[in-house]
């Protein structure tokens, strides 16, 4: 089974109902950075939805992934990333658990051509 580190952007399109994220990520074994899922809340938070409704999100991600903890040499490599890629920080953190094994899902442009991605846009949407 293929491993994927899921970003924001790819959690963000599994609960709004995208098909080609749905199938993947349920066909797949997950990871998720912590940083990804402060970024959700924070994301969810400005979509008006309630603490409750956050923590039944971030339920799901539980369920579905296990979660990958910020340490010392994924900041480090973080901050390298954002300067050297002039990528946002957050961004980079998250990026930094890809490897070429387990390689990092998303669909924001800014990683379309980049290493150990697996670059997904999405296709059919409704509403989270």
């Amino acid at each position: 089974m293929v491993t994927y580190v899921a970003d924001t952007y790819a959690w963000m399109a599994f609960f709004k109902g995208d098909s080609q994220y749905a199938n993947l990520m349920n066909a797949s074994s997950l990871k998720t950075p912590s940083v990804a899922i402060g970024e959700l809340a924070h994301v969810l938070s400005r979509m008006g939805k309630t603490k409750e409704d956050i923590a039944k999100f971030i339920g799901v991600i539980e369920r579905k992934s296990s979660i990958l903890v910020l340490e010392k040499e994924n900041a480090i490599a973080g901050g390298l990333i954002a300067a050297r890629e002039k990528l946002d920080f957050s961004d980079s953190l998250n990026y930094s658990y890809a490897t070429s094994e387990e390689l990092f899902l998303t669909g924001d442009e800014d990683f379309r051509q980049k290493q150990n991605v697996y670059f997904l846009k999405e296709k059919n949407r409704s509403k989270t």
